[in-house]
């Protein structure tokens, strides 16, 4: 009979360590694990062939992380980009790679660093949910969804 009781305790110790393990190699449990936080996208005329999107991509974890491309089903490309005014004329600059300090958090918003869009596989209606994708450089992948809207607050003007 006690050999009967230590199977269950056995089989028990054998699943916690399994699911200890297993969780250590989660990369949900990886402290370099990316956070968004308020995706959308503006939305723009049918015809239009670029738009932009923003968010808040947060790096909870202890070490740098470094976002190397961004895709999406629904445009042929998607870069990183930032405003700058040069001699009074913004200009659209590249960021072909943009480090997140551990802890830290890179804003992308209107006038500011965005996400470009390019070539829409089809015209969007207001409401609509956009897949993207962050690649980061250590191999990691970041999935998640963005809502078309007309502006930060979906475009409603509120008076105070």
């Amino acid at each position: 009979m006690k050999h009967r009781n230590l199977l269950p305790y056995r089989a028990r110790a054998f699943l916690l360590v399994l699911a200890l393990f297993l969780a250590a190699c989660s990369p949900e449990t990886d402290d370099r694990t990316a956070r968004i936080k308020d995706p959308w996208i503006r939305l723009a005329p049918p015809n239009a062939g670029m738009l932009a999107g923003y968010l808040v991509l947060e790096n909870p974890g202890a070490r740098p992380l470094e976002l190397v491309a961004v895709s999406s089903p629904d445009f042929a490309s998607v870069e990183v980009h930032r405003t700058e005014i040069v001699d009074g004329v913004a200009r659209m600059i590249a960021e072909p790679a943009l480090t997140v300090p551990p802890g830290g958090h890179a804003v992308f918003e209107p006038g500011g660093r965005h996400l470009m869009l390019h070539g829409p596989a089809r015209p969007f209606d207001e409401g609509e949910r956009v897949a993207l994708e962050f690649l980061f450089a250590d191999g990691a992948q970041l999935a998640f969804e963005a809502p078309l809207r007309r502006g930060p607050d979906g475009g409603h003007h509120h008076d105070h």
